[in-house]
């Protein structure tokens, strides 16, 4: 009988011991729709921008339209099949822009960004202002006045991240557009891929340990219910 009196609360204390290391486990989520282009095509986005070529394709493929300083261009992939590509120049300004509507929580602060690779001949720089390559939160950019530089590759592992973070206030909703450019003055094949928009509180228990908290509520009402009895 003393047993059964001290392990509800041992069990409770286990099931509050689980319930701290499935949210220190939780995972963060993507808001995004086909944030990989793995539908093999752009749905989920509304695509703009003056880019003279762009498309959804598999890695490899051959990006017309650039200039022939950079030789053969190609589209590069860093994760799963497809990815996005276009042609795209800072001077004059040639670049697309992906947006979407996304329902959001109040106060959480989002990591937005992407991934952008250049399977070609030479390095080229994209500039960060509103003009060129930027991330805008309902119009607003969020990019500094930067310059990345996206080397040659035809790894995944030469991609280049450029990401910014903002809070949502109270907000419940964002529109976000990814606006990419390309190089300084002649056009150079952009690829895209893995686009984010990442809230802290967007998150979701890892499969394990939720199963584990299951088992875990399991055994506290197991529990009370003999000592009930």
């Amino acid at each position: 009988m003393n047993v059964l009196k001290i392990l509800p609360w041992t069990a409770t204390t286990i099931a509050a011991g689980l319930l701290w290391a499935t949210a220190a486990s939780a995972v963060p989520v993507n808001l995004l729709t086909n944030a990989g282009f793995e539908t093999g095509d752009y749905t989920g986005w509304d695509v703009g921008g003056n880019t003279i070529n762009n498309a959804v394709d598999v890695d490899g493929t051959l990006i017309t339209g650039t200039n022939s300083f950079f030789g053969t261009t190609l589209s590069n992939v860093r994760s799963g099949t497809f990815s996005s590509y276009h042609v795209g120049q800072g001077n004059p300004t040639e670049f697309i822009t992906l947006t979407q509507t996304i329902a959001v929580q109040q106060g959480d602060t989002i990591s937005a960004g992407f991934w952008i690779g250049n399977d070609s001949a030479s390095l080229f720089s994209t500039a960060h202002d509103d003009l060129k390559t930027q991330i805008f939160i309902d119009g607003v950019g969020i990019l500094g006045g930067t310059t990345t530089f996206v080397p040659a590759g035809s790894d995944a592992s030469d991609f280049v991240e450029i990401a910014s973070s903002f809070n949502t206030g109270t907000r419940n909703s964002v529109t976000v557009t990814y606006q990419v450019a390309g190089s300084g003055t002649i056009r150079a094949g952009v690829s895209l891929d893995d686009l984010f928009f990442v809230g802290e509180a967007a998150t979701v228990p890892e499969p394990g340990m939720l199963a584990l908290l299951m088992f875990g509520l399991a055994g506290v009402r197991l529990t009370q219910r003999r000592q009930t009895a």
